[in-house]
């Protein structure tokens, strides 16, 4: 009886403990809080270990990537040699044919420019004959304006010759007429010939004509009546004349 009486003991003493602890059959629920307690008293050290086992085996399933990918680049640049020629010889007439063009392209620009210089020495040739002849053309429209201003003061000397009867005078008058025509032609001016030729009314002025005379033919100028000059061609004043008609 008496042990009987123990063992009952027992067994209820276990029961008991079973119950506080939590593992009799009829509630899980509170066996899963001495887990959970014993999981937030977790080393930290520990849980870093377990980051860092992690990382490793994400290393180690990424490596035969990066292998597979080291040995493509290898076989790229393990070309065989008859490629590897061929797309020598292929640079090497890409370079030949840039080395054409620039020469090319060189030449034209020489050309250009030799023309574009042409050109302009050209212009500048056709500009240099311009200002000459305008220059030109100035200094004679110049001389010929002072000069016709000096025949009308020579017409007056030669009046003044005329009317004068004394002789010293008359010669000293005449001595200023040589020195005046020498000074015109000094300038450039010419007289124009006109006693004894044909009539022209390109330089002459007939102011008079009378009837020709035995053996003179009509159309001959018998006297100048006033002298015409011209300068480079050009006349400065006609030569009045009397024409045998």
């Amino acid at each position: 009886m008496a042990e009987n009486k123990k063992n009952g003991d027992n067994i209820a003493s276990d029961a008991s403990e079973s119950k506080s602890t939590g593992y009799g059959g009829h509630n899980t629920g509170q066996g899963a809080r001495p887990k959970a307690a014993k999981a937030q008293n977790v080393d930290p050290a520990e849980l870093e270990a377990e980051a860092d086992l992690e990382v490793e085996t994400d290393g180690s399933a990424s490596q035969p990537e990066a292998e597979n990918r080291n040995e493509r680049q290898s076989k790229t640049r393990e070309m065989p040699p008859e490629i590897r020629l061929e797309l020598e010889l292929k640079a090497t007439r890409l370079e030949l044919e840039i080395k054409k063009l620039e020469n090319e392209a060189a030449k034209r620009a020489v050309e250009n420019a030799s023309q574009h210089m042409k050109r302009l020495t050209d212009e500048f040739d056709n500009y240099r004959r311009r200002t000459e002849e305008n220059n030109k053309k100035l200094k004679e429209d110049g001389i010929i304006e002072a000069v016709k201003k000096l025949i009308d003061v020579y017409d007056t000397v030669k009046i003044a010759v005329d009317m004068t009867n004394d002789e010293a005078a008359k010669a000293g008058m005449n001595m200023v007429l040589k020195k005046f025509k020498d000074g015109l032609y000094g300038l450039g001016v010419s007289e124009i010939e006109s006693e004894g030729c044909t009539f022209d009314p390109n330089y002459h002025d007939a102011l008079i004509c009378e009837p020709a005379p035995e053996g003179v033919e009509s159309g001959m100028i018998l006297q100048v009546l006033n002298e015409g000059f011209v300068i480079n061609g050009r006349v400065l004043r006609h030569a009045a004349v009397k024409v045998a008609m």
